[in-house]
């Protein structure tokens, strides 16, 4: 096994280590009772996300590394209306893509509150999210569908499909699959769809990343209104 298959099979494994993580600490949680394992399970348990955004971001380096080539996803266009006129359909495409998928999800997961972005809109976050859509860029466009096209050989169309089905899978977060995971699956999996079809149409990871920029901060503020709105309500 290469360093590229390697690779590809730690993204594959990824969720199922994740969900074991979270199983061994639950366990340690329920296990003990005293004053000082609770302190210590409670910083195990603080620390676990950090945990899960410091491996992807580690994950994203490695998949920097063993790529050939970085012109294949970092492209810009040769002449600068171009590179506006991409910049500006990748918005675009972002924005519309976090309308419809808001109101789909707000449709059928009306009383999930737990699905909705944070609405925290402070620097930090938006920070946070700027960066994280890097490392899932480089991850999913920039590596995942490159070594199922370019690698196992699969045509365009079933590398973008398989990708975009992996990246839906990174994104259930329930502990117990249920309604709300297979709804999270299949968003994220279509949005997963639209961002590759960015990046193969563009032929760069930048406008990749813009659609999805667009389409994350479209969801955030949808999101924060909607709960100002409840929340006059109540």
């Amino acid at each position: 096994m290469n360093v590229q298959a390697s690779v590809f099979l730690l993204i594959l494994l990824y969720p199922l280590l994740i969900r074991i993580s979270f199983a061994l600490v639950y366990i340690f949680i329920k296990g003990h009772s005293k004053t000082y394992f609770s302190n210590l399970r409670y910083s195990a348990l603080k620390s676990l996300p950090k945990c899960i955004y410091l491996s992807i971001s580690i994950i994203s380096i490695l998949c920097l590394i063993v790529l050939p080539d970085l012109n294949y996803i970092i492209n810009f266009p040769e002449y600068w209306k171009c590179f506006i006129l991409s910049l500006g359909a990748s918005s675009v495409l972002g924005v519309l893509l976090g309308i419809f998928c808001y109101f789909f999800i707000k449709n059928i997961l009306i009383e999930d509150k737990n699905y909705l972005v944070n609405p925290r809109t402070n620097l930090n976050t938006i920070i946070f999210l700027c960066i994280i859509m890097i490392f899932e860029e480089i991850i999913w466009r920039g590596f995942s569908f490159y070594y199922l096209n370019s690698n196992i050989g699969l045509t365009t169309y079933n590398s973008i499909l398989i990708s975009s089905l992996m990246f839906g899978t990174w994104h259930i977060k329930e502990k117990n699959l249920n309604k709300t995971s297979f709804i999270r699956f299949s968003i994220h999996s279509f949005t997963g769809m639209a961002f590759c079809l960015t990046f193969v149409y563009f032929n760069s990871i930048i406008f990749s990343y813009i659609t999805h920029l667009f389409y994350n901060f479209t969801i955030l503020i949808l999101t924060k209104n909607n709960i100002k709105i409840e929340t006059n309500h109540a």
